[in-house]
């Protein structure tokens, strides 16, 4: 198994991007069902995905980045 897990772990960020191959999917598709640390993986993977799609204009403010970086040059 636990070299089943290396082969799919290394096809995980295709698969989130949709970029494998059929076999591709069906394997990583077949392992997940038996597999709760490729799962917890995949689950991260996607986590991350979103968080990247969020609007800059979300994620702060002008006004925010100002005073943040008045405490770095303060020390």
């Amino acid at each position: 198994m636990k070299h089943l897990c290396n082969s799919v772990s290394q096809l995980l960020e295709k698969y989130v991007d949709q970029e494998v191959t059929e076999q591709e999917k069906n394997l990583v598709e077949t392992h997940l069902l038996d597999c709760s640390s490729c799962r917890d993986d995949l689950k991260s993977l996607e986590e991350l995905g979103n968080v990247m799609k969020v609007p800059l204009g979300e994620m702060g403010r002008e006004e925010d980045f100002d005073r943040v970086w008045l405490k770095i040059r303060r020390g």
